[in-house]
């Protein structure tokens, strides 16, 4: 699966699943309270908006 950037956000992706539709993931890369470089993401979402909500959510 290739994802590509989308142009609202820099860790907001979309893809395309076996079926040919238009799904969208977020991705975000930070750093723990000990120094370790960690990772929260999550995919299949039907909209951009609403992966933008749910990587929202994470951040704050």
């Amino acid at each position: 699966m290739k994802m590509e950037k989308s142009n609202k956000d820099d860790h907001l992706f979309y893809y395309y699943n076996a079926k040919k539709e238009k799904r969208w993931c977020y991705r975000y890369r930070y750093y723990d309270e000990f120094g370790k470089r960690r990772e929260a993401s999550k995919q299949g979402f039907t909209s951009e908006s609403e992966a933008y909500r749910m990587l929202l959510k994470v951040l704050y």
